[in-house]
């Protein structure tokens, strides 16, 4: 509970402040209402979108690094948040230390909004649905050595950031989803 002080100096600045109020000129102009922030994103489909295409931009990266054996994993950083970006190379460098390289490409299948909003900066999570049918991991002599109980289609529960000011999104975080398929 307040001191008594508090509470009297509180009781008096909500007295003054009415008071004041009382005294404007009756033509003074009102203030100029604060701009609200536009939505970065006009619906939720344009959400969806934008998470469908940064996934497939990151997946194309993958892919290339991937196919590279694990060179020069830096190359992912521009579209994955810093958690991930880690996790991304320490992957990769594991494919360069062990002579493998990555075929084939995924493929986003399409995929269902989760949520989107926006404080600070925007965020969207989203399930996606991927084949991986196509994709490989092969050794330096080119045998398949992926392992035969993968799945060809998954479906990921993907976190992405973005900026109030712009509608490109960059991966945060991607994860198997265990619930019932969305797909």
């Amino acid at each position: 509970m307040p001191a008594p002080r508090t509470r009297l100096l509180a009781v008096l600045a909500v007295a003054a402040a009415t008071a004041l109020a009382g005294c404007a000129p009756a033509d003074a102009t009102p203030p100029t209402p604060t701009p609200t922030v536009e939505p970065v994103f006009a619906s939720d489909e344009e959400a969806l979108a934008a998470a469908i295409a940064a996934y497939e931009a990151y997946a194309e990266m993958s892919q290339i690094i991937g196919e590279d054996g694990g060179d020069d994993p830096e190359r992912i950083r521009p579209f994955v948040g810093a958690a991930l970006a880690e996790i991304a190379i320490e992957e990769f460098e594991q494919l360069q230390a062990n002579s493998l390289r990555l075929v084939g490409a995924v493929q986003v299948e399409g995929g269902t909004l989760a949520e989107w909003g926006q404080a600070k900066d925007v965020f969207v999570t989203a399930y996606l649905c991927t084949d991986v049918s196509a994709t490989r991991v092969v050794n330096e002599s080119e045998v398949d050595v992926t392992p035969s109980d993968r799945a060809d289609h998954l479906t990921l529960v993907v976190d992405f950031t973005g900026t109030d000011d712009e509608r490109q999104l960059i991966v945060e975080s991607s994860d198997l989803w265990s619930g019932p398929s969305t797909c």
